[in-house]
């Protein structure tokens, strides 16, 4: 399981509240967004990872399926293949606004 403290909870749910006007989006969008709004916080968490931006990004994934209820998402059985923070195309999983 993911841990989130409450302070980056609220982060997510600002960037879900982000995507609203869409149906859905993908861990990379997400991660992007996340970036865009919190960048000194996501410098922060990626410093202390060994492995970098791939184990966190991880981390961030597993942090979306853990807390899919509080945030009003819904995890699609479908993935979706998009750029990730290293500008690779990769497979990524895509989520559900639930509104």
């Amino acid at each position: 399981m993911a841990t989130m403290d409450a302070k980056t909870l609220q982060q997510f749910e600002v960037v879900v509240h982000d995507f609203e006007d869409k149906v859905e989006f993908d861990s990379h969008d997400f991660i992007f967004k996340y970036i865009e709004k919190f960048e000194e916080d996501y410098i922060r968490m990626l410093q202390p990872v060994k492995d970098g931006f791939q184990i966190l990004d991880s981390w961030f994934g597993r942090a979306l399926l853990d807390n899919q209820n509080d945030l009003g998402i819904r995890k699609m059985d479908e993935s979706s293949i998009s750029r990730n923070i290293k500008g690779n195309d990769t497979s990524c999983a895509k989520w559900e606004i639930i509104k």
